[in-house]
């Protein structure tokens, strides 16, 4: 059983990037493969961490759409592999 659960890891990385309150809905309206992910309030009411489990490739093309210009992701944006 562990080393199915290995073995399903295999491409997929871990998404954390903060997002200002105001411009959470606009996060997951830009980002549909984030699929229910966890959202944590930080010690600053007006930011929330997001964090979720992707494909690899998936995270290539979602991260640039979320740093584009004008919207207010956080410069935390990064990717841990599972």
């Amino acid at each position: 059983m562990l080393l199915e659960g290995a073995i399903n890891a295999l491409g997929k990385v871990g998404l954390m990037l903060n997002v200002h309150r105001d411009c959470l809905q606009a996060v997951l309206e830009n980002a549909p493969r984030l699929k229910n992910p966890t959202i944590s309030h930080l010690s600053d009411d007006n930011w929330l961490a997001v964090n979720t489990i992707l494909d690899e490739s998936t995270v290539r093309t979602i991260i640039p759409r979320l740093k584009e210009p004008g919207r207010r992701a956080s410069s935390s944006i990064r990717s841990t592999r599972s």
